[in-house]
C-alpha cells in the first residue's frame, strides 16, 4: 500500500520535497510549492506523446487538462491518506499481505 501512495505522490511532488522528508505520510502534497510545475506533472505515455506530436502545448485544453491531473492526483492522495489502514500494525506486520514473502512462508 505504502509504495502505490509512494508511486502518486512522485507524480505530484517536486523529488527534493520528497527527498527531505523521513516519513512519506507526512508530505503535504497539497501545498502548491511541493507540487511539480503543470508541464512535469506525469500525464501517462500516450497523452504526452500526443500534445508533443500534435505541438498542443501551451493550449487551453491541454492547460485543463493538467489542472485536472494535478486535482486528480489530489484526489486521489487524500482518499489513500484517510482511508487507508498505513499505520494498521497487523496488516503492516501480515505477511500473507506481501506476495514476495507470501510464497516465502507456505
Amino acid at each position: 500500500m505504502l509504495k502505490i501512495y509512494q508511486s502518486f505522490l512522485s507524480c505530484l511532488v517536486k523529488p527534493a520535497v520528497l527527498q527531505e522528508e523521513s516519513d512519506v505520510l507526512q508530505v503535504d502534497f497539497r501545498n502548491p510549492s511541493n507540487q511539480k510545475d503543470s508541464q512535469e506533472l506525469f500525464v501517462g505515455f500516450a497523452a504526452m506523446q500526443m500534445i508533443i506530436k500534435e505541438d498542443m502545448e501551451g493550449m487551453h485544453e491541454v492547460k485543463k487538462f493538467r489542472l485536472e491531473v494535478r486535482d486528480f492526483y489530489v484526489n486521489v492522495l487524500a482518499y489513500m491518506a484517510k482511508k487507508f489502514p498505513f499505520k494498521d500494525n497487523l496488516i503492516c506486520n501480515a505477511v500473507v499481505v506481501d506476495p514476495a514473502i507470501h510464497r516465502i512462508c507456505l
